[in-house]
């Protein structure tokens, strides 16, 4: 049987990656800085991409389920095709993040207008968008998850794995609006310049991620399959 540090051995690397989100962390760190009632609409935000990563985890674990492997303690053929194929794919955002590096790909945090309400359910559902379209994240949450649902760990195990993997993959919608909850004006100009350096760096960031994950599952496909 699987002991739970062998579980997050192969969780914990796909989740590190997961959370290395320069769009999530450059939308909250602007929200911060530039919006009226920035706690609460960042919190909204994050509320939102926590309830997608929810989305996630459920559609992986019935995937997996589907595939008769659930708790088996050995990945079958289809995990194996499943890391390939997420590899091509992540090979395929990274050259889309080098080719596509228009400003205007930054995320802004609109609703613009109304300064006066929190406005708190319309940036809960920025919070969906932003993470729902958070593709390369999504593509390291899913095998990360799927991991999960195959490892024959005990049930404690895999339910502190799959806390891990949220925790750790929602690091760049919660920790900002944590930091300034805590600490006050104090953190804003330390998010403030790490804020503009993702901003900047947002497209090399992207393509470093997929590329550097696309060799790591693909070398995992290949030993599954071989």
């Amino acid at each position: 049987m699987e002991t739970l540090g062998e579980l997050l051995t192969k969780v914990l690397p796909l989740a590190i990656g997961a959370a290395i989100s320069p769009v999530v962390l450059t939308l909250q760190v602007l929200t911060l800085a530039k919006n009226r009632f920035p706690l609460r609409r960042t919190w909204a935000i994050a509320a939102g991409c926590a309830v997608v990563a929810c989305g996630w985890a459920a559609v992986a674990l019935l995937a997996t389920n589907k595939t008769g492997a659930a708790h088996s303690g050995t990945p079958s053929a289809t995990s194996g095709v499943l890391a390939l194929a997420f590899a091509l794919l992540l090979v395929g955002l990274g050259v889309h993040s080098l080719t596509n590096r228009a400003d205007d790909d930054a995320p802004k945090p609109e609703p613009e207008g109304d300064g006066q309400r929190p406005r708190s359910l319309e940036f809960f559902v920025i919070g969906l968008g932003v993470m729902v379209t958070n593709f390369t994240s999504f593509l390291l949450f899913f095998p990360a998850v799927h991991a999960i649902g195959i490892s024959d760990a005990d049930e404690t195990a895999r339910v502190i794995a799959l806390v891990v993997l949220m925790a750790i993959t929602l690091i760049p919608a919660y920790v900002p609006p944590l930091v300034v909850t805590v600490l006050g004006a104090r953190a804003k100009a330390g998010l403030d310049r790490l804020g503009s350096f993702v901003t900047r760096h947002h497209a090399a960031i992207n393509a470093t991620i997929c590329f550097g994950f696309a060799v790591y599952l693909a070398v995992r496909g290949i030993d599954i399959l071989t």
